[in-house]
């Protein structure tokens, strides 16, 4: 009776350690995209930058493209995914930039931000969203 009783301890233990590391990944989530939008200061500055994702639908499991165009030269680029890390890339000489991204999350719908540094801070300047479907193909 003693070892069940000591077994139950040592999963309740396992478990509560793995909801609290759950609960810690999601507030440094959290806290990463709260400092991006708290840096974005307010509306979208207006530029000629877009950006696109391929596929869209994306077939759950399936790695996407987001290109962007419209930036500057040399630019660099912070693309927020509401995920960790949020890749950096630099817009070519024309100001435009494509990267493959591994996207590895639920179904549903999602989000891409560019923001691009300005006056030492992160100023949103595109944004697109996409579906992520549960077949593959899509329906």
């Amino acid at each position: 009776m003693l070892k069940l009783l000591h077994g139950n301890n040592v999963l309740n233990l396992i478990l509560t350690g793995f909801l609290t590391l759950s609960l810690l990944l999601t507030a440094i989530t959290i806290t990463q995209v709260r400092s991006l939008e708290s840096e974005a200061k307010g509306k979208p500055v207006r530029t000629n930058a877009s950006l696109t994702v391929i596929p869209n639908p994306v077939p759950l499991g399936t790695n996407i493209t987001i290109n962007g165009s419209g930036f500057s030269p040399g630019q660099t680029v912070l693309l927020n995914t509401s995920h960790i890390p949020s890749p950096q890339v630099v817009a070519d000489a024309n100001g435009n930039f494509s990267y493959l991204y591994n996207y590895t999350y639920g179904p549903g719908n999602a989000a891409v931000v560019a923001y691009v540094m300005q006056r030492k801070s992160w100023v949103q300047v595109a944004t697109t969203t996409f579906t992520i479907c549960v077949s593959n193909p899509c329906q």
